[in-house]
Protein backbone atom coordinates (compact mmCIF):
# COMPACT_ATOMS: atom_id res chain seq x y z
CA UNK A 1 0.00 0.00 0.00
CA UNK A 2 1.49 3.11 -0.76
CA UNK A 3 2.02 6.37 1.49
CA UNK A 4 -0.64 8.47 -0.27
CA UNK A 5 -3.54 5.31 0.29
CA UNK A 6 -2.48 5.32 3.97
CA UNK A 7 -3.36 8.73 4.42
CA UNK A 8 -5.82 8.92 2.52
CA UNK A 9 -6.97 6.04 4.53
CA UNK A 10 -6.58 7.56 7.72
CA UNK A 11 -8.63 10.51 7.05
CA UNK A 12 -11.58 8.51 6.09
CA UNK A 13 -11.25 6.69 8.94
CA UNK A 14 -11.25 10.06 10.81
CA UNK A 15 -14.16 11.73 9.31
CA UNK A 16 -16.10 7.83 9.98
CA UNK A 17 -15.34 8.31 13.34
CA UNK A 18 -16.51 11.96 13.75
CA UNK A 19 -19.52 11.68 12.10
CA UNK A 20 -20.41 8.92 14.29
CA UNK A 21 -19.83 10.76 17.02
CA UNK A 22 -21.71 13.85 15.84
CA UNK A 23 -24.66 11.47 14.72
CA UNK A 24 -24.60 9.61 18.62
CA UNK A 25 -24.43 13.15 20.66
CA UNK A 26 -27.56 13.96 18.11
CA UNK A 27 -29.25 10.93 19.13
CA UNK A 28 -28.31 11.57 22.96
CA UNK A 29 -29.57 14.61 22.87
CA UNK A 30 -32.96 14.01 21.35
CA UNK A 31 -33.66 11.21 23.30
CA UNK A 32 -32.71 12.68 26.60
CA UNK A 33 -35.00 15.88 26.16
CA UNK A 34 -38.56 15.44 27.21
CA UNK A 35 -41.50 17.08 25.80
CA UNK A 36 -42.59 20.13 26.91
CA UNK A 37 -45.40 19.69 29.34
CA UNK A 38 -48.56 21.82 29.02
CA UNK A 39 -49.31 23.64 32.71
CA UNK A 40 -53.16 23.17 33.19
CA UNK A 41 -55.27 23.50 36.34
CA UNK A 42 -56.28 20.18 37.92
CA UNK A 43 -59.07 18.48 37.47
CA UNK A 44 -61.29 16.22 39.13
CA UNK A 45 -59.93 12.96 37.48
CA UNK A 46 -56.13 13.93 38.26
CA UNK A 47 -56.49 14.67 41.86
CA UNK A 48 -56.19 11.56 44.19
CA UNK A 49 -58.34 11.01 46.94
CA UNK A 50 -56.21 9.11 49.64
CA UNK A 51 -57.81 5.35 50.51
CA UNK A 52 -57.89 3.18 53.44
CA UNK A 53 -55.21 1.31 51.80
CA UNK A 54 -52.47 3.85 51.87
CA UNK A 55 -52.84 4.22 55.36
CA UNK A 56 -51.92 0.89 55.78
CA UNK A 57 -48.96 1.04 52.95
CA UNK A 58 -47.78 4.14 54.20
CA UNK A 59 -47.99 2.58 58.17
CA UNK A 60 -46.37 -0.33 56.77
CA UNK A 61 -43.51 1.46 54.81
CA UNK A 62 -42.71 4.10 57.36
CA UNK A 63 -41.92 1.15 59.94
CA UNK A 64 -40.22 -0.68 57.47
CA UNK A 65 -38.08 2.47 56.73
CA UNK A 66 -37.40 2.99 61.09
CA UNK A 67 -36.25 0.08 61.45
CA UNK A 68 -33.65 -0.94 57.99
CA UNK A 69 -32.23 2.74 59.88
CA UNK A 70 -32.29 1.17 63.63
CA UNK A 71 -30.59 -1.67 61.97
CA UNK A 72 -27.83 0.51 60.26
CA UNK A 73 -27.29 2.18 63.36
CA UNK A 74 -26.97 -1.12 64.91
CA UNK A 75 -24.56 -2.69 62.25
CA UNK A 76 -22.40 0.15 63.07
CA UNK A 77 -21.84 -0.62 66.44
CA UNK A 78 -21.56 -4.21 65.98
CA UNK A 79 -24.68 -5.24 67.88
CA UNK A 80 -25.89 -8.11 66.41
CA UNK A 81 -27.58 -9.89 68.88
CA UNK A 82 -30.17 -6.06 68.85
CA UNK A 83 -30.10 -6.60 65.13
CA UNK A 84 -31.45 -10.43 65.30
CA UNK A 85 -34.23 -9.04 67.63
CA UNK A 86 -35.11 -6.87 65.36
CA UNK A 87 -35.15 -8.89 62.72
CA UNK A 88 -37.18 -11.49 64.51
CA UNK A 89 -39.83 -9.00 65.41
CA UNK A 90 -39.94 -7.97 61.47
CA UNK A 91 -40.76 -12.00 60.83
CA UNK A 92 -43.54 -11.88 63.93
CA UNK A 93 -45.49 -9.09 62.37
CA UNK A 94 -45.38 -9.80 58.59
CA UNK A 95 -46.73 -13.40 60.00
CA UNK A 96 -49.03 -11.92 62.04
CA UNK A 97 -50.26 -9.21 59.48
CA UNK A 98 -50.83 -12.25 56.94
CA UNK A 99 -52.95 -14.55 59.18
CA UNK A 100 -54.77 -11.34 60.67
CA UNK A 101 -55.57 -10.94 56.41
CA UNK A 102 -56.30 -14.82 56.32
CA UNK A 103 -58.71 -14.46 58.76
CA UNK A 104 -60.98 -11.81 56.52
CA UNK A 105 -59.89 -8.59 57.57
CA UNK A 106 -58.62 -6.40 54.27
CA UNK A 107 -55.97 -4.59 55.84
CA UNK A 108 -53.79 -4.84 59.04
CA UNK A 109 -50.32 -3.02 60.37
CA UNK A 110 -48.54 -4.30 63.30
CA UNK A 111 -45.73 -2.80 65.16
CA UNK A 112 -43.70 -4.95 67.97
CA UNK A 113 -41.24 -3.80 70.16
CA UNK A 114 -39.54 -5.29 73.53
CA UNK A 115 -42.02 -3.95 75.65
CA UNK A 116 -45.37 -3.98 73.54
CA UNK A 117 -47.31 -4.68 70.13
CA UNK A 118 -49.43 -2.19 67.98
CA UNK A 119 -52.02 -3.78 65.91
CA UNK A 120 -54.24 -1.71 63.62
CA UNK A 121 -56.61 -3.59 61.72
CA UNK A 122 -59.13 -2.24 58.77
CA UNK A 123 -62.57 -2.85 60.12
CA UNK A 124 -65.94 -1.13 61.00
CA UNK A 125 -66.49 -1.99 65.22
CA UNK A 126 -64.53 -4.48 66.08
CA UNK A 127 -66.39 -6.77 69.04
CA UNK A 128 -64.72 -8.16 71.83
CA UNK A 129 -64.69 -11.68 69.77
CA UNK A 130 -63.00 -10.36 66.97
CA UNK A 131 -59.97 -8.97 69.00
CA UNK A 132 -60.14 -12.03 71.28
CA UNK A 133 -59.41 -13.91 67.59
CA UNK A 134 -56.97 -11.46 66.93
CA UNK A 135 -55.08 -11.72 69.88
CA UNK A 136 -55.02 -15.65 70.10
CA UNK A 137 -53.04 -15.04 66.57
CA UNK A 138 -50.74 -12.49 68.03
CA UNK A 139 -50.26 -14.90 71.27
CA UNK A 140 -49.79 -17.92 68.96
CA UNK A 141 -46.97 -16.04 67.01
CA UNK A 142 -45.00 -13.53 69.26
CA UNK A 143 -43.45 -13.54 72.46
CA UNK A 144 -45.82 -10.99 73.49
CA UNK A 145 -48.03 -11.50 76.59
CA UNK A 146 -51.73 -10.55 77.01
CA UNK A 147 -50.96 -7.15 78.76
CA UNK A 148 -48.67 -5.79 75.68
CA UNK A 149 -50.82 -6.24 73.00
CA UNK A 150 -53.06 -3.27 72.06
CA UNK A 151 -55.53 -3.48 69.37
CA UNK A 152 -57.27 -1.30 67.54
CA UNK A 153 -59.75 -0.80 64.12
CA UNK A 154 -59.22 1.75 61.39
CA UNK A 155 -61.74 2.14 58.99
Amino acid sequence: MSKFKKVVLKKQVVLSLLVVIVVLAGVINWVGQSPAKPVTAPNVEETQVPTEVDFFAQTAMDRDTGRSQTIDALQTNGQTDEIAKQNKYAQYEATIENLIKAKGYPNAVAYITDSSGTFVVQAQGLTAGDVAQIKDIILANSELDVTQIRVSEHE
